[in-house]
């Protein structure tokens, strides 16, 4: 156990290294949430540049303008007819932003328009004129656009209730200016502390309208300590004129105080697309990962055997928030929003006082698919250019530091997300020397060459190894828990395919899974099978808080802490929902889905569904055995698996069961906490893009 003293050293040594101020002399131990202002509010949320945060209050918008190709007029302008729904019902005008395509491929923005709200009775009605580029008359189009509901008048003012300001307090808030509104001018954001009537300044900050950033503030409340008081939000859009409109916002206000208790952090790491077996820690012939073997293996625990959800991203990361199956948190065929009924690990952590936050890339983990819930501030490093990736591995861990700037002295949960490894691979000039004279493989396409996977892993290994260097010497490693995992493997025609999404074999389903923290005995290699759905309980129990009543994985504290060296032989699911596979030599075929895998111990049944579906397939492979999965033993004696089929069998109605209860487990933890979550499942184009160029969406 360390020492208070030590812990207060080491605190200030942290805030040094990442520039926090506003430690009072007396003070020690973490800030945490005294009241966030506006909470009651339920889920509402904005992104300004490509971060998310929730807000002060909503901002209403909604998709208006999407639909099936047109013909945009020849002179280049176009008027739409929409009635309002009812996010948008009662405003008095409307600010749409649309977007068009020739090529369903690059996507123009065009002109704002500022649509009034005509009213006939009941009824609400706009209409849109747009115009188009020269480039696109006359030609075949698609639009996607969105109306936003814009402040009334160039000032805004909110206020909270009562707050009794403890010891040691400050507040943190950011403010900012929505997309829709850059070029209206720049905004005065004012915070005010009141007595009754008696108000007095303690902000006054004037942000760029152009700004494509949130800018944020910590400010002490000593002043005000024992005593209650309300805050006072204010915008005013500056050199404003009866035209101007704004969509100045308020991140979440929160008073922090200093608790003496001392809380472990956290850490989650997922490189996606990273297949165990090609890491150096789990035998790889290639030194692709000597800095992760360097970090975890003397000081950490080694999951040998830690078996993916899915084969494809997005719902192999919403089981990793959610202990569910993809089956049961409905994040499975195609991106879409997940069901409001799984409760997130960053919810629970968020509900138990910890800051959240998250550096995540463009693609299958958008914000309004649901991933963003439960986090405070969920960042997306985004592409220029969807085709060409620029190295988003070094980006997020920067933008990742710069978080740990602000959030250092709070107990954090932090999630990090790298599409660095994904095809196409990429790898940076200086790693070129690397893994020469790789055999080559019949039927691999040129850019699917193993090594340039390889080289991949060595160039984010680096950048993992600084990253972890500079928590080190600021203190935090020692108090926080890292966990490095991936959401799936990548295949090299192991079993006839290319890439992912398609097969439930090892070399998609095999992923690493790494711990090293406070209260892990590391040195130890665990050959137990594991799964993405044991990560939630499993940092719950490291943190010594209460599960939530319904999830489907175990607790792996008691191996961590040393106490147990193997866990019994559970069921382990994986889901299959991609439809399209690339064979040897770069040719697409479609195949039924969804396919299902059990393992449990060293046996393993997938059920495939058959053409037309016409009944199930079957494969059933000894992994004591045969590990690669190369023998395939149904054919041979389908009884010796009755077992395994009985439980894939009833899979999906015990698998609504537990939608059901997960259900009833949301609604427990905080009645109405979705009722502002997105319902909305169009999909912005530029994701789309992105999903397309990772090979999601056909």
């Amino acid at each position: 156990m360390v020492g208070a003293g030590y812990r207060v050293v080491v605190g200030l040594l942290v805030l040094a290294a990442f520039g926090v101020s506003c430690r009072s002399e007396n003070a020690t131990g973490q800030l945490e949430p005294v009241v966030r202002i506006g909470e009651e509010r339920g889920e509402t949320s904005a992104s300004i540049g490509d971060e998310t945060r929730y807000l002060l209050s909503e901002v209403r918008n909604s998709v208006v303008l999407v639909g099936p190709r047109f013909e945009v007029p020849a002179d280049g302008e176009l008027v739409v007819p929409r009635t309002t729904n009812r996010r948008l019902v009662g405003a008095e005008r409307l600010v749409v932003s649309a977007r068009a395509t020739i090529d369903s491929r690059t996507w123009s923005d065009l002109p704002l328009a500022i649509a009034p709200v005509e009213r006939d009775g009941n009824r609400e009605a706009f209409s849109v004129r747009l115009r188009f580029p020269d480039s696109m008359r006359g030609k075949p189009a698609r639009l996607h656009g969105v109306a936003w509901v814009p402040h009334a008048g160039s000032r805004t003012r909110e206020s909270s209730d009562l707050i009794e300001v403890p010891p040691n307090a400050v507040l943190e808030v950011g403010g900012g200016v929505l997309s829709p509104a850059r070029e209206q001018g720049d905004v005065r954001f004012r915070v005010e502390a009141c007595r009754g009537e008696e108000c007095r300044e303690l902000l006054s900050e004037t942000v760029r309208g152009d700004s494509s950033r949130w800018s944020d503030w910590r400010i002490g409340l000593d002043r005000y300590a024992g005593q209650r008081i309300t805050l006072a939000f204010e915008t005013e859009l500056l050199g404003s004129s009866p035209e101007s409109y704004s969509l100045a916002v308020w991140s979440r206000p929160t008073v922090y105080a200093r608790r003496g208790a001392e809380r472990s952090n956290v850490i989650l790491l997922s490189i996606d697309t990273l297949r165990a077996d090609y890491l150096s820690s789990y035998g790889h012939e290639r030194d692709t990962s000597p800095k992760l073997r360097r970090w975890f293996e003397s000081n950490g625990v080694l999951f040998e055997n830690a078996v993916a959800a899915a084969t494809t991203t997005g719902p192999s990361h919403m089981t990793m928030f959610t202990s569910l199956v993809p089956t049961v948190h409905g994040i499975a065929e195609r991106p879409g929003v997940a069901s409001p009924a799984p409760l997130t690990l960053a919810e629970v952590l968020r509900a138990e006082g910890y800051v959240t936050g998250a550096v995540t890339e463009d693609g299958p983990l958008h914000a309004r698919w649901g991933f963003s819930r439960g986090f405070d501030s969920y960042a997306e490093n985004t592409s220029s250019d969807v085709m060409l990736p620029e190295g988003h591995v070094a980006a997020t861990f920067g933008k990742a530091e710069e978080w740990l700037r602000r959030n250092a002295d709070k107990p954090f949960f932090l999630f990090l997300h790298t599409f660095e490894v994904h095809y196409p691979y990429t790898p940076p000039a200086r790693y070129s020397a690397l893994f020469q004279n790789v055999e080559r493989r019949p039927g691999l396409p040129p850019d699917y060459a193993p090594e340039l996977y390889d080289r991949e892993i060595r160039y984010v290994d680096d950048q993992l190894d600084a990253f972890l260097d500079k928590l080190q010497r600021a203190g935090l490693l020692e108090d926080t828990v890292v966990i490095v995992t991936s959401d799936h493997g990548e295949e090299f025609l192991e079993h006839g395919l290319i890439g992912h999404g398609g097969n439930l074999h090892p070399e998609v389903l095999h992923v690493p899974l790494l711990f090293r923290g406070p209260g892990i005995r590391g040195g130890r290699r665990i050959t137990s099978p594991v799964a993405h759905t044991d990560l939630m309980p499993t940092v719950l129990s490291l943190l010594d808080i209460e599960s939530p009543a319904v999830m489907m994985g175990r607790s792996l504290v008691e191996i961590l802490r040393g106490n147990a060296d193997a866990l019994a032989d559970a069921p382990l699911y994986s889901e299959a929902w991609y439809q399209t596979v690339m064979l040897a030599g770069g040719a697409t075929r479609r195949i039924p889905q969804p396919s299902i895998a059990v393992r449990q111990g060293d046996r393993k049944l997938i059920r495939s569904e058959g053409p037309g579906g016409a009944g199930y397939s079957y494969r059933y492979y000894d992994l004591a055995a045969d590990p690669h999965e190369m023998v395939d033993l149904y054919p041979k004696d389908p009884g010796a698996v009755e077992d395994l089929r009985e439980l894939l069998a009833s899979y999906e109605p015990l698998m609504g069961a537990m939608r059901k209860r997960s259900a009833d487990a949301r609604n427990r933890f905080s009645q109405g906490a979705s009722k502002n979550a997105p319902t909305d499942l169009e999909v912005d184009p530029a994701i789309a893009e992105k999903l397309r160029a990772l090979g999601y969406v056909e």
